[in-house]
């Protein structure tokens, strides 16, 4: 089996682990004992969680603030809030 990415992993993932009893990976929540030959820590993560959240990027990486700053203040607020 191959490894598979963190960019899969679930949120709830702290450690990827290789369990050579049954020839697998796995996702943990909480560090394993030491009878796993692998174990793998979650990578820092090195998203801008502030500035660019991924939940305001979610047609085509555009925010709706690049939209809303083509209309007028009021008709641009709307669309922000909206």
């Amino acid at each position: 089996m191959t490894k598979p990415s963190w960019n899969d992993a679930p949120e709830w993932a702290e450690y990827l682990i290789f369990d050579s009893t049954n020839n697998e990976w796995k996702f943990c929540s909480v560090k394993p004992f030491d009878g796993y030959s692998t174990i793998e820590l979650k990578p820092k993560c090195t998203k801008e969680a502030v500035n660019h959240p991924d939940h305001y990027n979610q047609i085509a990486g555009i925010e709706c603030i690049d939209v809303a700053r083509h209309f007028s203040f009021n008709l641009g607020n709307a669309i922000k809030y909206i």
